[in-house]
């Protein structure tokens, strides 16, 4: 039994982002005791939603996510997509329906990417 975390950790991190998300998952249940806390895909891409928003450098910018162009192939050399939602609401309702694959191996990385891609490489190396 006990607690499961909303995104697993296979291999070595990045564990300052899923320490981030893991907190602000709990924080949003911080009322409850700790054999209520659920946690499911709807809590994770609540956060996930919450955290790209505050990437955003300005209002109107995109939400920008960001997966490998070949399914789960996270190789340097490997190539990447990136879709831009300048509606938040439909940028929501596309991080709903990636939730489970932020699940995955490799979706901690697909938050990485989006999050540097949704503030801008250059705000990011500021």
């Amino acid at each position: 039994g006990g607690w499961k975390g909303a995104i697993p950790q296979p291999k070595n991190g990045p564990c300052g982002v899923l320490a981030v998300v893991h907190g602000l998952v709990l924080a949003e249940q911080h009322t409850r005791q700790v054999e209520d806390i659920e946690v499911d895909v709807d809590s994770l891409t609540k956060v996930i939603f919450g955290i790209l928003k505050r990437c955003l450098p300005e209002p109107g910018a995109p939400i920008r996510l960001v997966q490998p162009a070949d399914g789960g192939n996270y190789s340097p050399t490997a190539g990447i997509s990136v879709a831009d939602f300048s509606s938040l609401d439909v940028a929501m309702a596309e991080i709903q329906r990636r939730g489970e694959a932020f699940q995955r191996p490799g979706g901690v990385i697909d938050l990485v990417y989006s999050a540097v891609f949704t503030r801008g490489i250059d705000l990011v190396r500021q």
